[in-house]
């Protein structure tokens, strides 16, 4: 069965010295998001069922603007380890997550 939570553009690289601010677009939901959180997680591996690990902190918070969340500058991968970027929303009266994953590049 498909994950409809998960970015379709997933597995996204990044390199060690990039800073890259990622978006969410909530617009096929039709209602604009509200209260988002958005976490950066250590996983296991990009595969199906990962392993969640230690969360990592982010400097900033994420910013709504319409149905698009961006998130804090995302930095500071290292290089071979998968990551996990998740954001929690709240359209209507449901809390939905959305992520995607990240592989950190040389």
């Amino acid at each position: 069965m498909p994950d409809y939570r998960k970015v379709s553009e997933s597995v996204i690289t990044q390199g060690e010295n990039e800073s890259i601010y990622y978006y969410f677009d909530f617009t096929k939901m039709g209602i604009k998001p509200l209260n988002p959180v958005v976490t950066l997680n250590y996983i296991s591996s990009y595969k199906r069922n990962p392993q969640k690990g230690e969360e990592i902190g982010l400097g900033g918070s994420p910013v709504i603007n319409d149905f698009i969340v961006t998130t804090p500058a995302i930095a500071g991968l290292k290089k071979n380890q998968y990551y996990r970027v998740s954001c929690l929303v709240d359209i209507g009266l449901n809390r939905i997550e959305a992520y995607f994953n990240i592989y950190g590049a040389g």
